[in-house]
């Protein structure tokens, strides 16, 4: 998916540094691979909407 930028971390595997909202088509693919749980299907307002976790 083109929406979902990666770079290779140290450990070889392919890790997701953020999205490209050009290529963004509002699939939510980005929701499962983001590290820090930063992306909510509560709060997508537009393509690629992300926000800080709440804390709970």
């Amino acid at each position: 998916d083109l929406a979902i930028l990666t770079e290779k971390g140290e450990d070889g595997l392919q890790h997701m540094t953020g999205i490209d909202q050009f290529h963004c088509k509002s699939c939510l693919n980005c929701i499962s691979v983001c590290p820090v749980d930063a992306i909510s299907k509560k709060l997508k307002q537009g393509p690629a909407a992300c926000a800080v976790p709440e804390n709970n």
